[in-house]
């Protein structure tokens, strides 16, 4: 698939877009999310960044680093979204409690 069917999948369609990425996320993590997450914003798309862990004190300086939620935080997501899992090859890094909110998301 190359990138502009990626693109076109993900803004033709109506869902919400949660992103999240790796456990103990780093600033390359972090700045991933936040400027995925504005970009997509920017064009009209609904955007839920969710990760297993909190953001790191170190981290606090990244504009919007206050939009990203850890697990414990989320009290639900939609049934419905689209998924983009930043700064990893792997879901298995992104954690337990990330996976199971995920495993329910369609």
């Amino acid at each position: 698939m190359q990138l502009s069917d990626l693109s076109s999948r993900i803004l033709d369609n109506p869902l919400p877009v949660i992103i999240s990425t790796h456990q103990n996320p780093d600033g390359d993590a972090l700045g991933s999310e936040i400027a995925l997450a504005h970009c997509l914003k920017k064009l009209g798309k609904e955007v839920i960044l969710v990760n297993q862990d909190r953001v790191p004190t170190a981290f606090k300086f990244l504009e919007e680093y206050e939009r990203i939620k850890s697990t414990p935080e989320i009290i639900s997501v939609p049934e419905k979204a689209q998924v983009i899992i930043a700064d990893t090859h792997d879901i298995d890094t992104t954690g337990s409690d990330i996976k199971e909110l995920l495993a329910a998301v369609k």
